[in-house]
């Protein structure tokens, strides 16, 4: 019997992660308010303690706050998390690549994946966001290529943190040409084990966003911010 029930709450709880995650990966959660686990239990139709851990987990992942004595809340994007993050994932892929691009390893095949998913988008509905999980795909593919088992888990991390600032980034067809232009660069860096030509297409990638990632997240806090949940 303890065994079914502990099963059956670590199922809801999973559930309520994943529902709430997804949420905040797509930039859906009201930014600055209280979660209850009372009243997202009561959202989700389900018990608070499963909603408890599931906010626990995800406050541990950063996608919200979560304080002791002070309860679970959505947090606004931030423009210095997204730097940060961003600058995170282009050094993985440094760290990860290890000459594999341009001898027809791993990374040659990413990038080909990359190329296309970026093709295959082109200026349909949901361009940007096609391209932001093409972008993810790419690095979590890099870094798997290394045969490290933690890269790729905190990649994907970051990636969706920052995926929401990434759609609004692509949806203009400039934007996105100069997103896979920049990969390529610093992919092209990394396979051949050029330093300083990755740290120079880093440092320029970076002063970009620097001035965009403003409007950006201002952008996204303001779409987040009329949405119903919670």
């Amino acid at each position: 019997m303890d065994t079914v029930i502990t099963a059956g709450l670590l199922s809801k709880s999973a559930s309520a992660y994943e529902h709430i995650r997804t949420l905040a990966v797509r930039g859906e959660l009201r930014p600055g308010r209280r979660l209850s686990p009372p009243d997202v239990a009561q959202a989700l139709r389900i018990s608070v303690t499963p909603v408890r851990d599931a906010l626990t987990r995800l406050a541990a992942e950063g996608f919200i706050l979560g304080s002791d004595g002070r309860g679970f809340f959505t947090r606004p994007v931030e423009v210095q998390e997204q730097h940060d993050l961003e600058r995170l994932l282009a050094l993985a892929l440094l760290a990860s690549l290890n000459g594999d691009f341009g001898r027809g390893g791993p990374g040659q095949s990413g990038i080909g994946a990359l190329e296309a998913g970026f093709a295959e988008a082109g200026d349909r509905p949901q361009a940007g966001a096609r391209c932001a999980d093409a972008v993810t795909g790419f690095l979590v593919r890099a870094v798997e290529s290394s045969g490290d088992a933690i890269l790729p888990r905190l990649v994907r991390l970051a990636a969706d943190r920052s995926r929401a600032v990434r759609v609004l980034a692509l949806e203009e067809p400039a934007a996105r040409q100069a997103e896979l232009e920049e990969l390529r660069a610093l992919a092209a860096n990394a396979g051949c084990g050029d330093l300083p030509g990755f740290g120079a297409t880093l440092n320029r990638r970076m002063a970009r966003l620097s001035e965009v990632l403003p409007g950006l997240v201002a952008a996204a806090n303001a779409a987040a911010s009329r949405l119903r949940f919670p």
